[in-house]
């Protein structure tokens, strides 16, 4: 049994956010002829705000890590993990560090 199954065991309420950097670009107009300027890329984005057939396109650098953990009596600690856009993200070690984060806060 993980951290993460005891805490939520106990009636803490655990939610776990992965950003993303993707490589694709977001369209800033509604206009039907686009400029170069008008691309923006998509960074820190969540995970789940993606559809699933475009996370091929997420980029292995970079990202951050969000973990919430709330309570039994209402209270909320936040940790997070950065991962530099020059490292490979890597979902475990940013979850265990932002998990600790958290925990530090109880």
């Amino acid at each position: 049994m993980t951290i993460l199954d005891k805490l939520r065991k106990d009636g803490f309420r655990i939610r776990v956010t992965h950003y993303r950097n993707y490589e694709l670009f977001q369209v800033l107009t509604e206009d039907s002829l686009v400029t170069i300027d008008q691309l923006v890329p998509l960074s820190d984005v969540p995970r789940y705000s993606i559809p699933k057939e475009y996370h091929k396109h997420a980029s292995s650098k970079g990202g951050r890590t969000t973990v919430e953990i709330t309570t039994p009596d209402g209270r909320e600690f936040i940790g997070t993990a950065i991962c530099s856009n020059k490292e490979n993200f890597n979902k475990k070690l940013s979850l265990k560090i932002a998990l600790g984060r958290a925990l530090s806060y109880l």
